[in-house]
């Protein structure tokens, strides 16, 4: 409902929630959605992070240390640092052997800042709006069903009762002729 609205628009391509909670219940995610959710429980703990990206790999990195919420290592780097020498990453990311040699291209890129903070709060308080304005169309239904079934029993009841009042009548009046 929301996307019509022009300023809500460009957050909405290929939607990913930044909300912990909406991002977990819709499942898992590229890399770019876990690393919202760390980013996002960072920030409810009022940790400093910035998601950074290059083409291809998301990571979150706080306090001089890569956060890589996708394939669950923390590398006690600073991505400048990995940016220099991208063999730093081996031994933390042993477990993925066959990966190694596209993390190293990756974490050798120009990485990009994913957004700014001020940015992550509009999204999440979008979520936050709309989370709450979705039930207003099913409430709205609801209502006009409940006043339409209202109308009709008292339209039901009105003619009824009429229609017996003047039935009495028109009996009331034969028997009096």
């Amino acid at each position: 409902m929301l996307s019509f609205l022009s300023e809500y628009r460009e957050n909405l391509g290929n939607y990913e929630f930044v909300t912990p909670r909406k991002a977990l219940d819709r499942g898992y995610g590229f890399c770019s959605q876990v690393s919202k959710i760390v980013y996002s429980v960072l920030a409810d703990q009022g940790i400093e992070a910035t998601i950074y990206s290059a083409p291809e790999h998301t990571v979150v990195e706080s306090n001089g240390n890569i956060l890589d919420s996708d394939y669950g290592v923390f590398v006690p780097h600073s991505l400048e640092d990995v940016q220099q020498d991208p063999s730093i990453i081996d031994t933390y990311y042993a477990q993925f052997g066959p990966m190694l040699p596209l993390l190293r291209r990756a974490y050798g890129q120009d990485w990009q800042p994913l957004g700014t903070a001020e940015d992550f709060n509009g999204v999440r308080a979008y979520e936050a709006k709309f989370e709450r304005l979705k039930w207003a169309p099913p409430l709205a239904f609801l209502a006009i069903g409940i006043l339409l079934v209202t109308i009709g029993i008292l339209l039901q009841y009105l003619l009824l009762g009429r229609g017996r009042l003047v039935l009495q009548r028109v009996r009331g009046i034969a028997r009096s002729s």
